[in-house]
C-alpha cells in the first residue's frame, strides 16, 4: 500500500469517526423536532470535510470538490439529518459511509502531489540505471540525475494515470537526458583558454 493509500485510507477512517460523533453532537444539541439538514450543520460538515482533504492536497478546487461530494453523499443517506439516528451506526451504515468516503476520495488522487521522498526515489534509481549514467564521472551522475529528475517532477506534477501516458513519459525523458548531458557537459567543459594555457606548459 503506497504512502497516498494510507491517507486515503485514513481520511476514511477518520471520516467515520467524525460521522459518529457528530451524530452524538447534534442529537445532544438539536431541536426534538429538527427533522433535517440545517445550514449550520452544513457549513460544520463542510468545514470539516474541506480540513481533512488538506492532508492530502492542497488545492482548493480539488478539497472544495471533496467537501462538496462528502456532503451532498451524506444528505442523500441521512434526508433527515443525522439527529435522530441511533446511538450507535449498524455495521451497514458504517459500511456505506466507508464507501461514500472512497468515491469522494477519488476527486483528490487526481490532484495529490505523488512524487513523495518513495516515489522520487525510485524514479531516481531507474534514471541511475541509464546506459550513458556508465560513463559518467562520479561527480557527474547525481547531477544528472537530479537535473532529469527534476524535470520529469516537474512536467508531471501530479504522476501519471496507470497505464497512461507511458509514452509522453519516455519521450520527455528522452528530451531531457539530452538537455541535461548538454548542460553536464557545458558545466564540465574546459575552456579553451586554459587548454591553450596548458599546450603551452608543456615542454618539448
Amino acid at each position: 500500500m503506497t504512502s497516498v493509500h494510507k491517507q486515503l485510507f485514513s481520511i476514511l477512517l477518520s471520516l467515520l469517526a467524525l460521522v459518529i460523533a457528530c451524530n452524538r453532537c447534534q442529537r445532544i444539541t438539536a431541536r426534538n423536532d429538527a427533522k433535517t439538514w440545517d445550514t449550520q450543520l452544513e457549513k460544520q460538515m463542510t468545514d470539516v470535510f474541506y480540513t481533512q482533504a488538506g492532508t492530502i492536497t492542497k488545492s482548493e478546487k480539488a478539497r472544495r470538490a471533496y467537501a462538496d461530494c462528502c456532503l451532498s453523499k451524506m444528505k442523500e443517506m441521512f434526508p433527515k439529518g443525522i439527529s435522530n439516528l441511533d446511538k450507535e451506526m449498524t455495521d451497514s451504515m458504517k459500511v456505506s459511509v466507508m464507501k461514500m468516503g472512497a468515491e469522494c476520495a477519488g476527486v483528490l488522487q487526481h490532484n495529490v502531489n505523488i512524487w513523495e521522498p518513495d516515489a522520487k526515489n525510485q524514479l531516481n534509481l531507474q534514471l541511475y540505471a541509464l546506459d550513458e549514467i556508465k560513463m559518467l564521472p562520479p561527480e557527474m551522475k547525481k547531477e544528472y540525475v537530479d537535473c532529469i529528475s527534476f524535470k520529469v517532477t516537474a512536467e508531471f506534477p501530479n504522476g501519471l494515470k496507470e497505464n497512461e501516458g507511458k509514452e509522453g513519459l519516455q519521450k520527455f525523458i528522452n528530451k531531457a537526458r539530452k538537455e541535461c548531458i548538454e548542460m553536464i557537459g557545458r558545466k564540465y567543459a574546459v575552456p579553451k583558454s586554459k587548454k591553450q594555457s596548458k599546450r603551452d606548459n608543456i615542454k618539448p
